[in-house]
């Protein structure tokens, strides 16, 4: 039962991504980590996505550096997303902060 709880969290996060609702899907990351519901890998894949499509470079380098932190392998999806959210907002300088804070985790 938990693993159909944690898949309806994710999709819940990647539907929020797919509409741009990036507030939305950072809301169910927060709550899902603060009750310890499963990976949250997916979950953190989903919201940096839903945060570059709602052009969001800031949230993005927030969640990246949470992650970081959290032990968890970023997956290379995630680092494009957080890449091509910069990109949009003509932030050269935070690709080359977030591409050295992948590096640092590998």
């Amino acid at each position: 039962k938990v693993t159909v709880k944690v898949s309806r969290y994710h999709a819940a996060i990647r539907a929020c991504g797919k509409s741009k609702q990036w507030g939305r899907a950072l809301k169910l990351l927060d709550w899902m980590r603060e009750h310890g519901i499963g990976s949250i890998f997916f979950g953190l894949n989903g919201a940096i996505i839903a945060c570059e499509k709602g052009g969001q470079w800031e949230k993005i380098i927030e969640i990246f550096e949470m992650w970081l932190r959290s032990e968890v392998p970023v997956s290379v999806a995630s680092l494009n997303a957080a890449i091509k959210a910069c990109e949009k907002g003509g932030q050269w300088e935070k690709i080359i902060e977030i591409f050295e804070m992948w590096l640092r985790s590998e």
